[in-house]
């Protein structure tokens, strides 16, 4: 190993020997060796737009509150070889708040630069096993991950990376010595809208079910620290047969009323409140496209495609034209990319025979919100 380090006692013995004579460079080595020994790894930690639990975005006042542990693996980027961590599928785990972090036991700085891949929650039970490694300086890890199907258990996974520690982020060259993470989110974001169209067709809709039918809910998830910090796509994703719902109990908005809403659209879902933690966090991948139109009283599809499942009751002027008993199911085919949050925006526009529910896509990245606790060992 290139790794050195000051082993005070084996020096003391080599001088008594009559090794007196070193030369500068020498001396500024041990001295560098020497600050780098005693001084601990530490982390600061931000999180790249918002970091999120159980579905729901981080705001500004809340988001210092949200990083409450992450594990990291630490390697040798000329040796490629593990230096932090337990082994390549076990991380160190780092706990904390916004104010203080720790992690057991504290590691110190060695001369050669070294590479972190960091993942958060590192709780989440959706994560099945980890694959850690490092090529030519590059630190990865490969995760398998499940998204749990009730809404309330998923949460919003995050990586973070830091390749070749130099400069100020050594404390052999410099004098910060602390690792800045900044983490990113693995996961799409789904949420919804709701609208009724300005024709009134519909005066009142009341929602009961939204389910994303046929969608793929586990794969391995690629990060390395290449550009402090980059995805590969989501690789070895599963059958794409999953059912995700939200019932009314999840649902933030579920009637809309003409002579209450209009035509506004407005928020089914909501993703920026601790107390609705009803927006779908899942695995980026391409929806199966090439399904047709489902209309309410027909029997579900089950050609493999991904739909869009509604079911409302929907009424003109007072006079029910659709139980909720009944869904419509609408094809979808949109590719969910990481770090990304997509709205579905649904139209309620039906007649009596019922023409098909609208919607659209928008595809945004999450609001920015620095956090930066700091561990100082």
């Amino acid at each position: 190993m290139k790794t050195k380090f000051i082993v005070m006692a084996a020096m003391a013995a080599m001088f008594s020997m009559g090794f007196t004579a070193c030369s500068n460079n020498d001396e500024d080595l041990a001295g560098k060796e020497a600050t780098a020994q005693a001084r601990g790894i530490g982390f600061d930690v931000h999180a790249d737009n918002s970091h999120a639990t159980r579905g729901y975005a981080t705001t500004a006042a809340n988001a210092a509150t949200q990083i409450t542990n992450f594990q990291v693996w630490g390697f040798d980027a000329e040796e490629d070889a593990l230096y932090m961590g337990t082994s390549l599928t076990v991380g160190r785990n780092a706990t904390g708040s916004a104010t203080s972090w720790s992690y057991e036991p504290v590691q110190f700085w060695p001369v050669n630069p070294l590479s972190f891949v960091a993942f958060t929650p590192n709780d989440y039970t959706a994560i099945s096993g980890n694959a850690a490694s490092c090529t030519d300086g590059v630190a990865a890890v490969a995760s398998t991950v499940s998204i749990p199907a009730a809404v309330a258990s998923q949460k919003d996974l995050m990586y973070a990376a830091k390749h070749e520690t130099t400069g100020s982020d050594h404390p052999v060259s410099g004098d910060a010595g602390n690792v800045p993470l900044v983490f990113k989110h693995a996961l799409s974001q789904i949420v919804f809208k709701g609208k009724l169209s300005t024709d009134q067709a519909i005066t009142k809709a009341t929602v009961a079910e939204i389910s994303l039918v046929n969608v793929a809910s586990d794969g391995v998830i690629n990060f390395n620290s290449t550009a402090d910090g980059t995805f590969a796509a989501v690789s070895s994703l599963g059958t794409q047969n999953v059912t995700y719902t939200l019932l009314t109990a999840n649902l933030t908005k579920s009637v809309f009323d003409y002579s209450v809403d209009g035509a506004t659209a407005a928020d089914i879902t909501k993703s920026d409140d601790a107390t609705n933690e009803n927006a779908f966090m899942l695995l980026p991948q391409q929806l199966v496209s090439g399904g047709t139109l489902v209309k309410p009283g027909s029997a579900a599809p089950s050609d493999g495609k991904s739909y869009l499942k509604i079911r409302a009751q929907l009424e003109k002027g007072g006079v029910t034209i659709l139980e909720n008993t009944d869904a419509i199911y609408i094809p979808i085919n949109t590719l969910w990319e990481q770090g990304k949050k997509y709205t579905y925006t649904i139209e309620f526009n039906g007649t009596k025979a019922l023409t098909p529910i609208t919607f659209t896509v928008t595809a945004e990245d999450w609001d920015e919100v620095d956090v930066t606790p700091a561990l100082e060992m």
